[in-house]
């Protein structure tokens, strides 16, 4: 799956390998228990911000309800659940994560990006 998500981000296999060794990832194994069907990871400082950084779902297995149950489970997640924000960056996928509370930026004039040479 890593191939298929790098490919998928444009990130080297490398940065990304390490973006998996530094933060807790979960994957969301298929029925036949053995290929990992979907993962999500969130960058938080278990206080009061996350980010969904990745929320991603093979696309043999789309349309399920993978990415839903992925929301679900990290708006459950008794580590995230009382976070005073919660963001995601989408281009597309406004309609997964509205229905779970996420919305437009309240205050978009506040929010600064700095973007690398690469993007």
């Amino acid at each position: 799956m890593l191939g298929e998500v790098t490919e998928l981000v444009g990130h080297p296999p490398t940065r990304t390998e390490s973006h998996r060794r530094g933060l807790r990832a979960r994957p969301v194994r298929g029925r036949d228990r053995i290929r990992a069907a979907a993962a999500a990871r969130v960058v938080t400082d278990h206080g009061t911000f996350g980010w969904i950084c990745d929320l991603f779902v093979l696309p043999q297995r789309r349309g399920v309800g993978l990415g839903k149950a992925l929301v679900a489970a990290i708006g459950d997640h008794p580590d995230l659940s009382d976070l005073k924000r919660l963001l995601r960056v989408t281009a597309d996928a406004h309609g997964l994560y509205t229905p779970y509370g996420f919305h437009a930026l309240r205050s978009p004039d506040r929010w600064l990006e700095r973007n690398g040479p690469t993007i």
